[in-house]
């Protein structure tokens, strides 16, 4: 079962991956993670917000994979990963 602080430490992981990128496929990539993990909130029993905690992240580009079903390709990287590389940045 997803937690609230996987979901977003996974969220945020990507955001700053997304970030730290000017590749355009490593940061569709990380668009489409983001996506996955907004779009599973509410199936996950969280709000939107509560995930993406107000962080700015390119909404547009993100909106566009919301129902793209090869977002969940990617099997990303694991709660327990990013809440550790997350506390770490």
């Amino acid at each position: 079962m997803a937690t609230l602080a996987g979901q977003r430490a996974q969220f945020t992981y990507a955001l700053n991956q997304y970030n730290l990128s000017e590749d355009p496929q490593t940061r569709a990539k990380f668009a489409k993670t983001m996506a996955k993990y907004i779009a599973a909130a509410p199936a996950n029993g969280f709000t939107v917000d509560e995930v993406t905690q107000g962080q700015i992240y390119p909404s547009s580009e993100v909106n566009q994979y919301l129902n793209d079903p090869s977002a969940d390709d990617d099997p990303g990287i694991t709660e327990e990963q990013a809440i550790r590389t997350v506390e770490k940045q």
